[in-house]
């Protein structure tokens, strides 16, 4: 089933040609621990239903046991205390984790494509609304540019939430710099977001069938 990873469209937009190489010739998937993932897990952890937060950080030391530098495993940990602290100090209420969503694509595309991605926690906002966060290891410049944020709100709002848009909100995390960051699309935004989707999909190979 070829599919177009959400968080790569970007790099579509840049390269059609190369981009549509990698999907009808995807490369083995391999997955390598790191910091980050020892930290992304733990948080998950932490968000488990009858879980507690000694659960979660024995798991993380743990996990971060198997590494050799302490001083990165040391401010993994401070990481993750920083994390947990700003959750409870936003009074939010997170009900997903790991969050799995498909984007709908114009009738003309292949049956058998797939735009999808994974959000790593929406929360019920206390004042109204919704949150979807996307977790990174680090800052990446200009995240509210990116095409992939309109499209996943506008999904979550829809096919999760069944929610307005204006409803839900859209961020990232960012464990290095601390940073905790989001932002909503209007739905002139979010509009213009799903037609270069569909520009990005004529210019690598795929476009609607002739008019008889």
């Amino acid at each position: 089933m070829p599919r177009l990873p959400l968080g790569e469209l970007d790099q579509a937009q840049t390269d059609p040609i190369a981009f549509r190489q990698r999907i009808d010739h995807p490369e083995p998937k391999t997955f390598r621990p790191s910091y980050f993932s020892a930290l992304r897990d733990a948080v998950f952890e932490f968000h488990k239903p009858g879980r507690t937060l000694p659960d979660a950080l024995s798991y993380l030391e743990e996990r971060l046991d198997r590494f050799s530098s302490r001083r990165r495993a040391t401010d993994v940990v401070d990481q993750f205390a920083w994390y947990v602290a700003e959750f409870a100090n936003r009074g939010l209420v997170t009900f997903h984790t790991r969050l799995n969503i498909r984007v709908s694509l114009p009738s003309w595309a292949p049956p058998d494509l797939v735009c999808s991605g994974q959000i790593a926690r929406v929360d019920i906002v206390p004042t109204g609304g919704y949150a979807a966060w996307l977790f990174r290891a680090k800052e990446p410049g200009a995240w509210s540019t990116r095409l992939q944020m309109p499209l996943m709100q506008r999904t979550i709002a829809t096919s999760v939430l069944g929610a307005p848009l204006p409803e839900v909100s859209i961020g990232v995390i960012s464990f290095k710099e601390r940073l905790i960051e989001s932002r909503t699309y209007t739905l002139s935004e979010v509009d213009s977001a799903f037609d270069e989707l569909e520009h990005i999909l004529r210019s690598i190979g795929y476009s609607p069938p002739s008019a008889a």
